[in-house]
């Protein structure tokens, strides 16, 4: 689970510009509008606390006795820097974000470019390892690989009792992008074929082959397209989560709503991170009702 902040201001335009600039600051934390009935509701579902950050010269009165409530202004500016300081809300170091992660699990919500891209850069780290492997979990259309009989023979056999996990890389071979992958499912069947069981099965694999002694061996394991109930169960034996929309209002929408409840409660005690395009550079624009 996570942690929230609720905004009380009721200046839209200033509280849209500090929503912004505190989600670029703290990228882990859930952000929303406190006065806003649904925002507030779904934040406080996914986050095991929230701490709310007022207006002074508006809400004064309703948490001044509140001792996780911060007031915005100070000396009548707004300091964010000062402001995350009061929170008490550290950022994620990219050290301590990294460390023991093997298994990185991305469940993305855009299109195929916006997607690859994201992976080539900010998930570029997962590359530095002897072996990086790459299996996606979606459609054909929906994955930048060449089509091959691997990945459909590998969910064939991966399942039964004497296959290792090591054997997954004998149907894997190196891609354009440094990755060892069995490559995309074949045309004429689809992950949704496969009961979530099985998708659990191989991940589970996955995360035995990363985490082996003696071996440096890191996993991203992309889903896009695909059943709920199959990302719960693939999710599960992940080391990180990362949820990637096309913006960041995307993720108060009812359904992401309680997917984020549902995969906090299956992954147990990993912070599900939500990245969104519009707080990355230049992308995002293209998505107005995407999701």
């Amino acid at each position: 689970m996570a942690t929230g902040i609720l905004i009380y201001e009721q200046d839209k335009y200033l509280l849209r510009l500090l929503t912004e600039r505190l989600r670029n600051m703290l990228p882990d934390v859930y952000i929303a509008d406190g006065t806003n009935k649904t925002e507030s509701r779904d934040a406080t579902q996914f986050c095991n606390e929230c701490i709310v950050l007022y207006d002074k010269r508006q809400y004064e009165d309703s948490f001044r006795d509140d001792p996780r409530a911060v007031s915005m202004y100070e000396d009548g500016i707004i300091d964010c820097r000062k402001i995350v300081k009061m929170l008490k809300v550290s950022p994620i170091s990219k050290t301590e974000q990294d460390k023991d992660v093997r298994v990185t699990f991305l469940l993305s919500f855009v299109y195929v470019k916006e997607r690859e891209e994201y992976i080539r850069t900010d998930l570029a780290g997962i590359r530095d390892s002897d072996i990086s492997l790459r299996v996606d979990l979606t459609p054909r259309i929906k994955c930048s690989a060449q089509a091959s009989g691997s990945m459909a023979e590998l969910m064939a056999h991966v399942y039964k009792k004497r296959f290792t996990p090591e054997q997954i890389l004998d149907y894997c071979t190196l891609d354009d992008a440094g990755f060892f992958t069995p490559g995309a499912i074949s045309s004429s069947i689809d992950f949704d074929y496969y009961p979530p069981e099985v998708c659990r099965i191989l991940t589970e694999k996955i995360r035995s082959l990363s985490h082996e002694d003696g071996r440096d061996i890191t996993s991203l394991i992309v889903a896009d397209s695909i059943k709920t109930g199959t990302v719960i169960e693939a999710a599960k034996n992940a080391d990180r989560v990362i949820i990637l929309l096309p913006d960041a209002k995307a993720q108060f929408g009812e359904g992401m709503c309680d997917l984020i409840a549902r995969m906090s409660r299956a992954v147990k005690g990993i912070d599900i991170e939500i990245v969104s395009l519009d707080n990355l550079s230049g992308g995002g624009e293209l998505y107005e009702g995407a999701v």
